[in-house]
């Protein structure tokens, strides 16, 4: 039996180590294909289930009755998982719905590709708040030395990166 312990003062700060651990272990080639294929039986396991629970169920008993015409249509395959986690409610520092987390932060038009201007601002936020090794850790899995190193279709997947470690906390420091 192997045994993994992962710990840390907060429980986002033994996620934020936890999801250090899984990027470092994705890199190597062994263990992201091993992973690629335990996601992908998931993801079809997933995809099986909803097709289930579409499936009509057959009447058990009386007449016959006619399918709908929904039915006539191909089942879509449902939507993939999204890679970013729900943000936690602390309800523990009195959160209420006036201070709810605010949504990640990401450019307003996903096409458009991030200036190296909003992903340091960004990035700094995200350093103040989460601590610079979480902010390396991620530049480093993507091979940027800065944040000034990213280049343009790396910019993206790093503030998504960002928005996994969890929400920013609107304060004084960070406004």
């Amino acid at each position: 039996m192997i045994e993994i312990k992962i710990s840390g003062n907060t429980p986002l700060e033994a996620m934020a180590s936890l999801t250090a651990f899984g990027f470092r272990c994705m890199l190597d080639p062994e263990v992201h294909a091993a992973a690629t294929r335990i996601y992908e039986a998931e993801k079809k396991a997933e995809e099986k289930k909803a097709e289930e629970k579409k499936a009509p169920v057959p009447p058990s008993h009386g007449p016959q009755q006619t399918a709908p015409a929904v039915e006539e249509n191909p089942t879509q395959p449902p939507a993939p998982p999204s890679t970013a986690p729900s943000a936690p409610t602390d309800q523990s520092q009195g959160g209420s719905a006036a201070g709810a987390s605010p949504e990640p932060i990401t450019p307003s038009d996903p096409a458009k590709v991030p200036t190296l201007e909003e992903v340091r601002d960004i990035g700094i936020k995200y350093s103040k708040q989460y601590g610079t090794p979480a902010i390396k850790a991620i530049l480093n899995e993507l091979g940027a030395s800065g944040m000034g190193a990213l280049a343009e279709d790396q910019r993206s997947v790093f503030l998504a990166k960002l928005t996994e470690l969890g929400p920013l906390k609107e304060d004084e420091n960070n406004a």
